[in-house]
């Protein structure tokens, strides 16, 4: 909605503007190029250089320890999710259906859009114990959740077993 939409390009702003205060030792011509065309905060006047304004402080009230560390979960099952299908040479355009095994399902359902994204994944689902029969799945195993995907999602078994026989008969000779 509209509301969420301008809190964002707020939330955004401000970091964008945070980070052009720390970038700018480093590169002061681009920053200040950036920052005279940003909209600035309160008490900011206008045409004011990035050099003369106060370097960013720590503020308790904008640090989110629970939410980073739900954040770093999330990016570890996509991160091994995607290796193994890297491993196996599954291109990004083959979306599987994932199965999160966690004891804390609710982390990973608030990082369900990235799941589906970056993780190339057709369907997540999850489960608080791993399916009965985990034959034909490929398996990736994180600090707190354990991914499984469907082996015949993701590889053409014919094309694999060709694959790997003229690896084997080329290692052979």
């Amino acid at each position: 909605d509209e509301d969420s939409k301008v809190r964002a390009q707020q939330v955004l702003c401000h970091v964008l503007t945070q980070m052009l205060k720390l970038l700018h030792p480093f590169m002061p011509f681009i920053t200040e190029e950036i920052w005279q065309a940003l909209p600035h905060e309160e008490g900011v006047e206008e045409g004011s250089f990035l050099m003369l304004q106060t370097w960013p402080e720590y503020q308790a009230e904008l640090d989110f320890p629970a939410e980073a560390k739900a954040m770093e979960l999330i990016m570890d099952a996509i991160r091994a999710v995607r290796t193994r299908r890297s491993e196996m040479n599954v291109p990004p355009s083959r979306k599987a259906e994932v199965l999160i095994v966690t004891a804390t399902p609710d982390i990973y359902t608030q990082g369900l859009h990235f799941l589906e994204r970056l993780a190339y994944a057709s369907a997540v689902t999850f489960a608080d114990t791993a399916p009965a029969d985990v034959s034909g799945q490929v398996s990736v195993v994180t600090s707190k959740a354990t991914v499984y995907m469907p082996l015949s999602e993701l590889v053409d078994l014919e094309k694999e077993k060709a694959r790997l026989q003229g690896e084997k008969d080329k290692a052979e000779q």
